[in-house]
This record gives structure tokens, C-alpha cells and sequence, in this order.
């Protein structure tokens, strides 16, 4: 099944721009997915396309003449160094049913950040609920580097030296490159 049917719409232009609103959701969620599963199973994420080769509806994040479509707005704010995002909604929810969603910080900064302030809001026909709270976010780049050091430490040999990652030695080592 299509999931935006050309049909279901009264102009070309109004279908255009229902496929680039679904082409930007699934952008979105799919970068802010890969980024919070955090390095299980990948340790990041490519675009496709980056831009259409033709004038018509594709793939690309930019259209055929270099101009941003909604999926490159939403693909560029779901690579924002701290992103918060919350698990998507069941896809069938009926009346009266509870819900519960984890709230996830994503961080791919160097240097923690301490006491920040998040705010959430969930819109819904019944009316709009908020949430504040404050805590710390810890730092993914730090942690990251340490894990890939510590493995380098265990097999040196194994490593792709062309990265030139260390680029100090100890006192009295020889140089690396």
C-alpha cells in the first residue's frame, strides 16, 4: 500500500508537498533512532541521496536545483549535537488506554553539560500536557574516545593508523607515524 497516494490528493502540488511532510518524518525519525540506540548495531548513519538528479519526486534531501527540501531541515536538526527524543506512540491506541514513552537525551558533545533544563509538550485533541525537568548530559565524544583508546591499547597492530588519532606519545616512546 502507498503510503501517500497521488489520489487522495486534488493537485500535484498538494501531493508534492505530502511526500516531502512523510519523506521529512521519516528522516527525522530514523537519524534520532540510530542516534540514541547509540552504537548498537551501528555507530552512525548516511544519507541515501543527497540531491534529486531530476525535477521530480525523489529520494534526495535537496531538490534537483540544489534547493533544501523538508527532509534536508529535518535531517539537519535530527544532527543537532544534543537532541531530545522521545520513543514513538503505539500505533494503535484506543480510548482510555495508558501510555507510557521514554524520553531520551542524545549527546554527541565533547564536554558534559550540567544542569540542564528540558521541556517536553504532548499536543493532543483533549487538550496539551507539559513537563519540565533538569538534570545532567553526559558526554558521548569523551566516553566514546576512551573506549576506542582502551581498545587500540589491547591490539595496536589491529589499528587503521592512517586516522593519526594520537598524535602526542609518552616521554621516551617512539613516534608512531
Amino acid at each position: 500500500a502507498r503510503v501517500v497516494p497521488p489520489d487522495e490528493y486534488e493537485t500535484y502540488d498538494a501531493w508534492r508537498e505530502a511526500t516531502q511532510i512523510h519523506q521529512a518524518e521519516v528522516v527525522a525519525r530514523t537519524v534520532e533512532t540510530l542516534r540514541r540506540l547509540k552504537y548498537q548495531p551501528t555507530g552512525g548513519f548516511c544519507a541515501y541521496r543527497w540531491q534529486d538528479v531530476t525535477p521530480q519526486i525523489g529520494f534526495g534531501l535537496l531538490d534537483a536545483s540544489g534547493g533544501p527540501k523538508l527532509a534536508w531541515h529535518a535531517f539537519v536538526a535530527a544532527c543537532r549535537p544534543v537532541i531530545v527524543v522521545a520513543d514513538l506512540l503505539p500505533h494503535v491506541l484506543e480510548p482510555g488506554d495508558e501510555i507510557t514513552l521514554d524520553v531520551h537525551v542524545v549527546s554527541d558533545e565533547r564536554d558534559p553539560r550540567t544542569g540542564a533544563v528540558f521541556r517536553a509538550r504532548l499536543d493532543s485533541p483533549l487538550g496539551s500536557r507539559s513537563w519540565e525537568w533538569t538534570g545532567d548530559i553526559e558526554a558521548d565524544t569523551r566516553r566514546m574516545n576512551e573506549f576506542i583508546e582502551a581498545r587500540v591499547r589491547e591490539m595496536p597492530e589491529q589499528y587503521y593508523w592512517v586516522h593519526r588519532r594520537f598524535k602526542t606519545r609518552p616521554e621516551g616512546e617512539p613516534r608512531i607515524y
